[in-house]
């Protein structure tokens, strides 16, 4: 063709110029990232790196990389870190030992203040006690059992009032004579209203009112007085046998009102209870005498505690039935007369 100089060009690597005289065109040079140590080497042709073997990995990006980065002592440069992650391509990422150097002052160990920590407080569970009820408690527990069921409260006899309603007072009145006594001194102190009460008022006008705030909430013939008897003589007894003083027993913590209630619980479900619900309602009882102690009569006991709740189970609400159902008279009559 004229006008026409040298072959044509059909672009670089075209079948029709690799004959003889094709003129080769090289490609411009490239700078890739070289050493860790920030410096470049020019390199034409590729642009893959010097060294680049048959498997595929570089010798100076991926792994080898970034180990050879790390047996140097300096960490590696974030290019070759993401030309390893790109080269592998598995999403895993390097190990913090070659991708982040430690830190000033850093121990490269596993905080472990929290073991340390339970360790000196001995909580672990090779440390643990057994659970198994101590001794000088279950004897102080069996104490008061035993001083419980020796005790005997009269009461007057039915047949000496004339009405039901004069019974029931001279009931609570001698339930009244034996819970007074053995009321704690906090007891007492919180029931007339303070250590200002005790200023104001002589002995005989304080035990007087102390009476009449007893019962205020006797039960039938005195029931709530005398469980409250029963309830104190225990704990009097339980502490006795623990060499504990009044200041020492009151107030009551949860911890030993939880101890009392499991017993209570324990020994009635332990043996073969004549009840019908085989003795689970006892340590529930207890505990219901407890929380009248300190709701009726100002015995200082801590019954907020979760343990004291979970001491024992809770008695079932009784289902109150209805009456009994009965049939009209005038389809009575008719079925006597269908049967005659």
């Amino acid at each position: 063709m004229p006008g026409r100089r040298g072959p044509i060009r059909h672009g670089r690597g075209h079948p029709r110029d690799r004959g003889v005289g094709a003129r080769s065109v090289e490609p411009p040079p490239h700078k890739t990232r070289g050493p860790p140590d920030g410096g470049f080497e020019t390199q034409t042709g590729s642009l893959w790196p010097r060294g680049r073997s048959a498997r595929g990995d570089s010798l100076r990006g991926g792994r080898a990389g970034a180990i050879a980065g790390e047996k140097r002592g300096r960490p590696p440069t974030p290019s070759v870190q993401s030309r390893a992650l790109r080269e592998r391509g598995s999403g895993r990422r390097i190990p913090p030992a070659l991708t982040t150097p430690p830190r000033a002052g850093g121990t490269g160990r596993i905080d472990t203040d929290g073991a340390d920590a339970a360790e000196e407080l001995g909580t672990s569970l090779a440390d643990a006690p057994s659970g198994e009820p101590d001794e000088a408690e279950e004897r102080g527990l069996e104490a008061g059992v035993r001083a419980r069921g020796r005790l005997r409260l009269a009461m007057p006899s039915k047949r000496a009032f004339a009405t039901d309603a004069a019974r029931q007072t001279a009931c609570a009145e001698m339930a009244a004579e034996y819970l007074v006594p053995r009321l704690p001194a906090t007891a007492r102190l919180a029931l007339m209203g303070g250590a200002r009460s005790v200023e104001q008022l002589t002995a005989c006008s304080r035990q007087r009112l102390l009476r009449t705030a007893v019962l205020a909430k006797p039960g039938t013939e005195g029931k709530n007085l005398l469980d409250a008897v029963r309830t104190l003589t225990f704990v009097a007894y339980y502490a006795k046998e623990r060499g504990w003083s009044e200041e020492q027993t009151w107030p009551l913590s949860a911890a030993v009102a939880a101890s009392m209630i499991d017993f209570e619980h324990r020994r009635a479900t332990g043996v073969a209870s004549p009840g019908k619900r085989g003795g689970l309602t006892v340590g529930d009882s207890f505990r219901q005498n407890l929380t009248a102690l300190h709701d009726n009569f100002g015995c200082p006991i801590d019954l907020v505690s979760p343990m004291v709740q979970a001491a024992a189970p809770k008695a079932a609400t009784a289902v109150k039935r209805g009456p009994a159902a009965t049939l009209p008279v005038h389809i009575y009559c008719h079925l006597e007369h269908l049967a005659a």
